[in-house]
């Protein structure tokens, strides 16, 4: 597998902590409110 690919990236997505994920969703919805 190519480094860089987006199956690597699929990868690291799924295996990351539900916590993790669920934090990076609610930063990137405070960037979006605050952008508007």
């Amino acid at each position: 597998m190519k480094e860089g690919s987006p199956e690597s990236t699929t990868d690291a997505l799924e295996s990351a902590d539900d916590t993790s994920v669920e934090e990076f969703r609610m930063a990137i919805a405070k960037m979006r409110r605050m952008v508007k």
